[in-house]
């Protein structure tokens, strides 16, 4: 007995086991959305910074993605102002990092386009953008910013090529062409040297940002939907979210200077959504949602093992289409102290 309450007490313990989720109070929430149709399982249909938030809206014709501002939540218009200039849907969308008034949205019409929005909102629809950037072949889905450079951005194609591009100058700068099949996800590491991608191949590759090539490659899960991957970047590892070959979604945790195997593998459940994970790199917490579910899990991404410990989980009726995180200046903290 005495052996076990050694053991017992020896067991580290998250300092975030007792986190939990409030849903907000109907006069917080925004009604009468309309979400854009298109199905896009490489986007999470939102993005937010401090200020506002961006959805693709439904519209007939082109693409359009809604700008709303926080502080004025309740019933939505049913044309609400927002950028319009793309001649086919919209994919993906991404705030600037440094710079709160700049949105990039990729298209089907192969272009991304940079929208300078004014510091007091939109109040009428914005047809020109700031800066176009043209060179892909094929639809842009996929937008991401680099992490410390101030105007860098990442865009993968249908064409399967990535490009990383100048947004001040609007040309791009490399264009790295080491995929055979769709890019289902790219994220960057902390100083921005590398890039890790999930693909239709169900291969994990880590690229070279700057020569372009593939530093490292394994296979990641070997079920045929779609597959994300995040670099958690604090704690340097890469998170891959797919399924398996019984359809059961898996979440693995990678060494990036070894990917021979995981270094974690975790079964999540047998549900059909498209998983999508969110890293506090502050607190090591990951947040983890799918398409069409009514719940978000939390999990501490800590130094001991297992590497993922899973903490809680947050329910809801409503099943979810598309997930964001505000950036942490945005939340009251009187309200919210982690996230």
């Amino acid at each position: 007995f005495f052996f076990a309450f050694l053991i017992f007490f020896a067991m580290p313990t998250s300092k975030f086991k007792h986190v939990f989720a409030e849903a907000p109070r109907p006069q917080e929430a925004f009604m009468d959305t309309r979400c854009s149709s298109t199905i896009w399982d490489c986007s999470n249909f939102l993005a937010a910074n401090s200020r506002f938030f961006a959805m693709a809206w439904a519209v007939g014709g082109g693409g359009k993605v809604a700008v709303l501002p926080h502080d004025k939540p309740g019933k939505m218009p049913s044309n609400p102002p927002g950028v319009v200039g793309h001649t086919a849907p919209v994919l993906d969308w991404q705030w600037h990092p440094f710079n709160e008034m700049l949105l990039a949205t990729a298209s089907e019409d192969t272009t991304v386009r940079i929208w300078s929005i004014p510091e007091t909102g939109l109040t009428e629809n914005m047809e020109t953008a700031v800066q176009t950037l043209e060179g892909h072949g094929k639809k842009v889905g996929i937008l991401r910013f680099h992490p410390s450079a101030e105007h860098v951005l990442a865009s993968a194609s249908m064409d399967h090529t990535i490009k990383l591009w100048d947004i001040e100058k609007g040309a791009p700068q490399l264009s790295l062409d080491r995929h055979m099949d769709q890019i289902f996800s790219l994220d960057w590491n902390l100083d921005g040297t590398c890039l890790c991608t999930s693909a239709k191949d169900k291969q994990l590759r880590v690229v070279d940002s700057r020569g372009g090539g593939v530093t490292a490659q394994a296979p990641a899960h070997p079920g045929s939907k779609a597959q994300k991957a995040y670099w958690a970047k604090v704690r340097n590892q890469i998170l891959t979210l797919g399924f398996g070959k019984q359809l059961d979604r898996q979440i693995h945790v990678w060494d990036p200077r070894n990917l021979v195997k995981p270094i974690y593998e975790h079964e999540l459940d047998t549900q059909s959504g498209v998983l999508m994970a969110f890293v506090d790199e502050d607190t090591g917490l990951v947040y983890v949602g799918g398409k069409g579910d009514g719940n978000i899990r939390v999990f501490d991404l800590w130094e001991h093992d297992p590497p993922l410990n899973m903490l809680t989980e947050f329910g809801s009726k409503t099943p979810q289409r598309g997930l964001c995180c505000l950036p942490k200046i945005a939340c009251d903290t009187k309200k919210a102290q982690v996230l």
